[in-house]
Formats: C-alpha cells, structure tokens, sequence
C-alpha cells in the first residue's frame, strides 16, 4: 500500500560529542502528550536512546521503561507510558508513536518502513542522524539572522529615543535662538513633533497593519510562501531539504513515489508541499520524478539532472547520497557568506542613519554658536 501523506489528503480529499545519556529527555518533552510536537532535539535524544537499547538486543517493550526511568515526573513520562502501554497491548511500535501524538509524522512513517524491513534499530538511529542535522541547519540560520537583528532593534530604538525624547529639546532652544535650520534638521523636528503629538495612534495604526497582514497571510498562505521561494536562501533549503530526505527514505528501499510522499510533510513551505503533492499524482501515473521536479523554479538543476542520471541508471540512492553532501556543504556556505555580507551592510545603514541625526542637531548648533 503506497503512502500517503496527510497534506495530499487534504488537498486532493544535542551535539555528537556530548552522550546521549547525558540528555534529559523530560527538557524536550515540556510541552507533549497534548497533541504538541516535539521539537527536533526531543526526537533526537529519543531516537538515539531507542537505537542504542534496541542495538544491545532489547525489545520495544523492554526499552520503553528504562527511557522512562530518565523521565519520571514529568510530561514526558506520560508519553512514554502511552508508547509502552500501547506496545505491550498488542499494537505495533508505529501505531504507538502515532497514538502518543508527540512525533512528527514523518518519523511514524519511517518507524513503519524500519518494523516492515526488519531494521528497527537502524532507522531510528537514521532518524536521530536526520533530525540531528535539521537541528544544525535551523541553528545555523538562527545564529545567522539572531546578530543582524539585534543590532537593528539596538539602533532603531536610538534612533526613535533621540527623535522622541532628545530633538525635542533641541527645537525649543534652536527656535528660541531664531537660527535659520538646514534642511535635515527642519524634516527631523517636523518628524519628531509629529511623533510626539501622535505617538498612540501611530502604535495603533502598526498593530492594525500587522494584524490584518497575519490574518490575511493566515488565510492564503501561499501568498507568503511563494514570494519566500524567490529569495536564493529559500531554494538552498528545498533542495537541501528534498536531497536530504530522499537519501533517507530510499536508502530504506522504498518507491520513488513512496519516497516522495514521505518528502511532502517535511518541507514547512506551503507552496512547496502543493507543488509536490501534484508530483506525486504524476509519478503514480508513470511520469518520471526528474521531469516533473525539472518543471519547478526553485529545484536546482543539478538536483533535477543527477535524479535524471540515477533513474536511468537504477542507482538512484548513491546520486541522491552525493546530492545530499553537495547540497548540505551549499547550503552551510551560503549561510556563512549571507552572515559576512549582512552585518556590515546593516552597520554601514544604520550608522548612515545616524550621521543624519548628529548632523541634524550639530549644524544648528554651530550657527547658534557663531551668533553668539
């Protein structure tokens, strides 16, 4: 029976040098057994946990109490206690998973293929490998943006300190001494006065702006996400993301479909998954999954060609392996070489914007000074 995945139904119907037992689980379970998803450095620490005791030649069932012992007391207790209930009443791992409500619904499909081929212990193992490099891509890109942004919300609120607080002051004293303003300084003031005398409004005016762009953006996503695919960064990550998991999933010795179907709920972008759930329907039909992802904008050429040459060589899974070493080292690069471009971009823009200002206010003063 091929899989499906929910998002076609919907639209058609911790570091390696740390131990793994010297991670609380219960820390990534804070917010599970509710129907909330773990995060990935949760499915991490559980999955290789659950490969190691399985590796040593434990069951399910018996590695289930000794994960939970690491976990007592906590949310994450009870969601392990769901798994060995659900277990030791009969029902497979993966109906487990599925039950407890905690997992991403890709590892539940991946579990099924590692029970159905026997290599439990190795796909979670894979699993752990898997999350645990989404886990340093998404840190990678959180350190790339958190600096630039810092240094932004820093500067703007100098600059929106000294219009509303300090240029005030000055354009009492600079009218007071009847010196003629330059121009820069004359736009600030007006600037600052319209601030201060409609400061609440304005507050009001961002929060309606903003509320009705989320609402709109909650309504058809597929606006948003498709202006996200134009940007290089966005393409880096689909292709990084769909070479990823395709070397996962058919190193497991699934169909291209079945590959495929599993690839769709692992891409967060909307656009994305409405584009592939439309692949998959031609790949089932007998269209070839290189001229179909050949169709896409933002799948890179080399990654459309290199499925190409494994389709027709049947060694699809050793390209997509090189294709996944290619795509990670690009996509990491990139996320250096944007960081080294952004900051001082931003530091050449705002101290710009702050020249402006300290012209604004030292030019008047050395006419008032000249007066004098």
């Amino acid at each position: 029976m091929p899989i499906v995945p929910s998002a076609h139904k919907k639209m058609t119907t911790a570091s390696q040098n740390i131990s793994i037992w010297q991670t609380d689980i219960r820390d990534f379970f804070s917010r599970s057994g509710g129907g909330q998803r773990l995060p990935a450095s949760g499915v991490v620490a559980f999955c290789r946990k659950l490969a190691f005791l399985l590796g040593a030649g434990l069951t399910v069932k018996d590695a289930m109490p000794i994960i939970m012992q690491q976990s007592e007391g906590g949310s994450s207790g009870r969601v392990i206690s769901i798994i060995h209930n659900e277990v030791v009443g009969g029902r497979s791992f993966s109906a487990a998973i599925e039950a407890a409500g905690a997992f991403p619904e890709f590892m539940q499909q991946y579990i099924q293929v590692g029970e159905k081929t026997g290599q439990l212990a190795k796909a979670c193992q894979q699993l752990a490998d898997y999350y645990e490099q989404q886990t340093k891509t998404k840190s990678e890109l959180i350190s790339t943006m958190a600096y630039p942004a810092t240094v932004i919300l820093m500067m703007l609120a100098v600059i929106v300190l000294a219009v509303t607080m300090v240029l005030p002051g000055y354009a009492r004293m600079f009218e007071a001494s009847g010196v003629q303003l330059p121009l820069i300084t004359s736009l600030l003031i007006s600037l600052s006065g319209f601030f201060a005398q409609n400061f609440a409004m304005v507050l009001l005016l961002l929060a309606t702006a903003t509320l009705l762009l989320v609402l709109l953006l909650r309504k058809n996503p597929l606006t948003l996400h498709s202006l996200l695919l134009k940007s290089t960064l966005a393409k880096l990550s689909v292709n990084f993301h769909l070479s990823q998991t395709l070397t996962l999933v058919l190193g497991a010795g699934l169909t291209v479909s079945d590959a495929l179907a599993m690839c769709i709920n692992t891409i967060p972008n909307k656009k994305v998954q409405a584009d592939f759930c439309s692949i998959l329907t031609r790949t089932t039909t007998g269209h070839t999954l290189w001229n179909a992802l050949s169709n896409l904008p933002y799948v890179d050429p080399l990654l459309s060609d290199m499925i190409k040459i494994g389709e027709e060589t049947g060694e699809i899974k050793q390209t997509m392996e090189k294709c996944h070493a290619y795509f990670a080292e690009n996509y990491s690069h990139n996320l250096r070489r944007i960081s080294k471009l952004i900051e001082p971009t931003i530091t050449i823009f705002m101290g710009f914007l702050l020249v402006l200002l300290i012209l604004a206010v030292v030019l008047p003063t050395f006419e008032m000074a000249a007066i004098m």
